[in-house]
């Protein structure tokens, strides 16, 4: 395969990028607002949420490190037009298939297009600014922005007028999605020749791309965001599955539990723009599992809390964890990644958290159903808090340190 060279950026590129990371991450708690509701609707099992829950990361888990190498060849945009526009149709697709073996299938579609729309908007970020974590920041500000409105607008949407109107809104998410996409820079190849074409047989998992991304966990830097990646997306799903339903059976309507993940993102914005300060104050290392561990305390308390205001604030603390750690990680792995390879740096960090989306959902979906929602949270929540603390231990040995760039 002929090796292709990026041109410099348009000026479009810049606004582009950062409203891809605000169309693109927000597709995702949209579609989570909505699917627990929508399966509450069909009565579904618990077990049964928690597969539906789960398998939108079944697909990415196996594709991701394949499709950021493919971003690699022939560029973030080619492959992002195409993912946007399957986001697009398959939300309207939901409620004419109203059952189980429906909504399984559809969340796997959706699943893997919103997961490789991030993956390309990461990928994006990282070619413009590689190791930046102001331009990190920034572009967790945006992504964060739209993971603050659009749930938001599902939720009051849904209360409004029920699935249609709300799998619409999601398709409409996606379609200005690919007008964002359209503006990002065009691949091409060497002295101005156009790029090559993507075949099927590009589409097919390729062994020696996965063992190029394998020996990346060769870096400690690279393995301490890994594990951080995985934890902090096993706490994001917990949001993103059973605390909705949760709040569902407590009498919480549609428009107040998108409030609660709406403010929550609204906290993560901010978060995002202080983490290169609170990095240049403290050692990364702390700082990424502090926040991680905020995350998982303010879920794993969910259960005692019974007011508005009570799960307001555990939501803000929530949103406050997960806004300073994602650019943080981002930034570190980009940072230990040459800019060759932020493609297939950014699917192994996708395929880490694809790992966490699709366990975590069905882990608790059984624990659910074995001993409640209550002692779900409960059991979970701390799992992860002891998992937190083993990472902190293990990677506190010299060798195994991660590499503390100035800033983040």
């Amino acid at each position: 395969m002929t090796a292709v060279a990026d041109p410099a950026p348009p000026r479009a590129a810049v606004p582009a990028t950062y409203a891809s990371a605000f169309f693109s991450l927000s597709a995702v708690p949209m579609i989570s607002l909505a699917v627990p509701l929508w399966a509450a609707q069909l009565a579904l099992s618990p077990v049964l949420i928690g597969i539906a829950m789960g398998v939108p990361a079944l697909i990415p888990l196996a594709y991701s490190i394949q499709v950021g190498g493919l971003m690699d060849r022939f560029g973030v945009r080619r492959l992002m037009l195409g993912f946007s526009l399957c986001g697009t149709a398959a939300p309207l697709l939901y409620p004419l298939l109203p059952n189980a073996p429906g909504l399984i299938v559809l969340q796997m579609l959706t699943g893997f297009a919103y997961s490789m729309n991030w993956v390309g908007a990461q990928t994006a970020i990282g070619r413009l600014a590689r190791g930046s974590p102001g331009h990190a920041g920034r572009f967790g500000f945006a992504s964060s922005a739209g993971t603050f409105v659009g749930p938001l607008l599902v939720g009051w949407t849904w209360d409004q007028g029920g699935a249609w109107p709300a799998f619409g809104l999601i398709g409409a998410w996606s379609a200005a999605l690919f007008a964002a996409v359209w503006f990002l820079p065009v691949r091409q190849g060497p002295a101005g020749h156009p790029p090559d074409r993507l075949r099927w047989s590009d589409v097919i998992p390729d062994i020696g791309v996965y063992l190029t991304a394998a020996r990346m966990l060769v870096s400690a830097q690279v393995q301490f965001v890994i594990y951080c990646t995985f934890t902090r997306i096993c706490v994001v799903s917990i949001q993103a599955s059973f605390y909705t339903v949760y709040l569902e059976q407590t009498r919480f309507s549609a428009a107040e539990i998108g409030f609660l993940i709406a403010v929550s993102s609204l906290v993560s914005s901010p978060a995002t723009l202080v983490a290169g300060l609170l990095a240049r104050l403290l050692p990364i290392r702390l700082v990424l599992l502090a926040s991680i561990g905020a995350g998982a305390a303010a879920l794993a308390l969910t259960p005692v809390l019974d007011s508005l205001v009570a799960l307001t604030l555990a939501s803000m603390l929530l949103g406050f964890g997960v806004g300073v750690s994602f650019p943080l990680t981002l930034a570190s792995l980009s940072s230990a990644t040459s800019r060759e390879a932020q493609g297939l740096g950014m699917g192994l960090r996708a395929t880490a958290n694809r790992a966490a989306s699709l366990a975590l959902p069905v882990v608790m979906g059984l624990v659910v159903q074995a001993a409640g929602i209550t002692a779900a949270f409960w059991i979970v929540g701390g799992t992860l808090l002891v998992a937190i603390a083993w990472i902190g231990v293990a990677f506190s040995a010299g060798r195994r340190h991660p590499e503390e760039a100035s800033g983040g």
